[in-house]
C-alpha cells in the first residue's frame, strides 16, 4: 500500500471518529426511567350507577378509630391510638406510619392527607407534617378538651369542652382561636360534637339527642330526641337530612332502626328496622344515597326515590366505620377484625 493510500485510509477513519463523537449519547449511569400509563379517570357514585359497585381492594388496619379519606382520593389516613397510617387508596397498601412518642388520648387526621393534629393531655394540641414529621403548629387551650376534629376544608379546628358545653373552633395555619359555639342542652353528664359534612354545621350528639349549629350565625336548629342512644350518625352534604343509627318502638316492639329526618322540618321517616343492631350510617357525597353497615353487610338506599338498594359485603366480624370519598368515587369501610376495604364503580 501507498503512503497516499495510508493518508487516505487514515483520514477516513478520523471522519468517522469525529461523526460518532458529534452524535447525541445518553449518559452512561442515566437510569432508564419506565413510562407509566395514566390511570383512566374515576368514576364518580351515582343513583343510577351505584348498585354496580364493586370491590376494588382490600387491606389490614390494626383498628383504626377514623378513616379519612384525601380530597383527592389519592389517600386514607387511618388513626389509632399510637400511629397514624396512610394508605394508597388504589392498593391499600401502607406507604407511611407515624408513630406517636407517646399514647395519644385524641387525634384527628386533616382531609387532604398531610396533617395530623394529636393531644397527651388533652390541653396542649400539636400539628405535624405526615410527610417530615415535624411539628407545624401549637395550639394551647384553656379548658380539658374531650374531641379534635378538623372542618371538611383542612383550615378549622373544633375541640370540644370537658368543663361545659362549648365548642372552640381554631384555625389551623395560625392556631387563633375563631369562634366559640354554645347553645346545646342536654341533662346527661357527656356530650361531643363534630363537624357535618356539609362544611356549614356542628352536629352535637349526647346519647339519644342531637341538634345542628348553623357556623356562621349561630343559630341552633330544632332538637332530634331518640328513644335510645345514637350509635352512628350523618348529615347528608346539603344539609338536607340526617341519618341515625339507635332504636325505638315498631308496633309495640322496641327494634334497632335508621331513621332520617329533615333538618328544617324536623320531620322523621323510619328507612329501616331490624332484629339486629345496625352499626355506621354515612353519605355520599352530593347525593341522598345513604350507606347503612348492619355486622359485616352494608346496604346503600336512594332516599330520592327508594329504587332496590345495593347490598355490598365485607369478610369477616361487623363494620365499625365508614366513609364515602370526599369526590364521590368509592367507599372505605374497616371492620372489628382489621380488615379495610374500597368499593368502586368499574371503569
Amino acid at each position: 500500500m501507498t503512503k497516499q493510500n495510508n493518508f487516505k485510509g487514515i483520514s477516513f477513519c478520523l471522519a468517522v471518529l469525529l461523526l460518532s463523537s458529534c452524535q447525541p449519547q445518553p449518559p452512561p449511569d442515566e437510569p432508564i426511567i419506565p413510562t407509566t400509563l395514566p390511570q383512566p379517570p374515576a368514576v364518580t357514585i351515582t343513583p343510577e350507577n351505584f348498585s354496580k359497585l364493586e370491590l376494588a381492594a382490600t387491606g389490614t388496619i390494626s383498628f383504626p378509630h377514623e378513616i379519612v379519606w384525601a380530597r383527592d382520593a389519592q389517600t386514607i389516613t387511618t388513626t389509632t391510638e399510637g400511629s397514624a397510617s396512610l394508605l394508597d387508596t388504589q392498593t391499600l397498601v401502607v406507604e407511611r406510619v407515624f408513630s406517636f412518642e407517646t399514647p395519644a388520648s385524641i387525634s384527628a387526621a386533616s382531609p387532604d392527607g398531610k396533617m395530623l393534629a394529636l393531644s397527651d393531655d388533652n390541653r396542649n394540641i400539636d400539628l405535624f407534617d405526615l410527610f417530615t414529621t415535624n411539628k407545624t403548629l401549637a395550639i394551647h387551650s384553656d379548658y380539658f378538651i374531650g374531641r379534635i376534629d378538623f372542618s371538611p376544608d383542612g383550615r378549622r379546628i373544633l375541640t370540644t369542652s370537658e368543663e361545659d358545653l362549648l365548642v372552640t373552633l381554631w384555625d389551623t395555619n395560625s392556631g387563633n382561636v375563631l369562634k366559640t359555639l354554645t347553645g346545646f342542652d342536654t341533662a346527661a353528664p357527656v356530650y361531643t360534637a363534630r363537624f357535618g359534612d356539609d362544611g356549614k354545621h356542628i352536629i352535637w350528639f349526647s346519647r339519644g339527642r342531637l341538634q345542628l349549629t348553623d357556623i356562621e350565625s349561630g343559630e341552633m336548629s330544632m332538637v332530634f330526641d331518640h328513644e335510645d342512644f345514637v350509635v352512628s350518625w350523618t348529615l347528608s352534604h346539603d344539609g338536607k337530612y340526617l341519618a341515625t343509627a339507635s332504636a325505638g318502638t315498631v308496633q309495640g316492639h322496641f327494634v334497632p332502626l335508621i331513621l332520617i329526618w329533615d333538618t328544617a322540618s324536623g320531620e322523621t321517616r323510619m328507612l329501616m328496622n331490624s332484629e339486629s343492631s345496625y352499626d355506621a350510617v354515612t353519605f355520599c357525597p352530593n347525593t341522598h344515597l345513604v350507606a347503612v353497615a348492619q355486622e359485616n353487610l352494608i346496604t346503600i338506599i336512594d332516599l330520592d326515590d327508594f329504587r332496590k338498594p345495593a347490598e355490598l359485603t365485607l369478610a369477616g366480624g361487623s363494620i365499625a366505620n365508614m366513609s364515602f370519598a370526599p369526590n364521590g368515587s368509592a367507599l372505605a369501610a374497616t371492620n372489628v377484625d382489621g380488615l379495610i376495604a374500597v368499593w368502586r364503580i368499574p371503569n
